[in-house]
């Protein structure tokens, strides 16, 4: 294995607007060796005119986004929310040349959406409808999610999240990959 390749795929799971972004981005800046694929992208083309996706069209994206996990590369960042987790966790079994890991970020609810309406002031984020921010935290998370993973015998790691800037748990995070990666 050469220096600084892992062999893992890091998997992000969260809330909309916990952070899971600026915690890639940040990530991304210190392992530039890593791919990250975010669900959200690949579901951009399946969206209809009202940027709305349907169900059918969600699985087509998944798909999309595990035929890109190629494993001729070590290292992957997945960006992937809380839906389809099932689905998710399924498809990552298939990726047996490669370490799972899976990073649990925990947020309030009324946090969460309190960044979504300050996301949607933003003119270079995606805009967030509010109601379908209430319909996505319905999903139970993060037990089923944390279930499954330990089920499947993957390696994951819960991470409290708070009101504070993101940016302020980056140590956490940066040691956790870390040590997946070789010294």
């Amino acid at each position: 294995m050469e220096k600084g390749y892992s062999n893992t795929i890091f998997v992000f799971w969260g809330p909309t607007a916990c952070g899971k972004s600026t915690i890639l981005k940040e990530l991304q800046k210190i392992k530039p060796e890593a791919i990250v694929l975010d669900i959200v992208k690949y579901y951009e083309p399946y969206k209809n005119s009202q940027r709305v996706i349907t169900q059918n069209n969600k699985l087509k994206a998944i798909e999309d986004l595990y035929r890109d996990v190629n494993t001729e590369c070590n290292t992957f960042f997945l960006e992937l929310g809380l839906a389809n987790h099932d689905l998710h966790l399924q498809k990552l079994n298939y990726f047996s040349s490669h370490k799972i890991v899976h990073l649990f970020f925990n947020l309030d609810k009324n946090v969460c959406c309190k960044r979504a309406k300050q996301r949607n002031q933003r003119k270079d984020r995606d805009f967030i409808p509010i109601t379908n921010f209430w319909k996505r935290m319905e999903i139970a998370y993060p037990d089923p999610h944390i279930y499954k993973a330990d089920e499947l015998g993957h390696q994951y790691h819960t991470i409290e999240l708070d009101d504070k800037p993101v940016r302020a748990l980056m140590p956490l995070v940066i040691e956790i990959v870390n040590n997946y990666f070789e010294k």
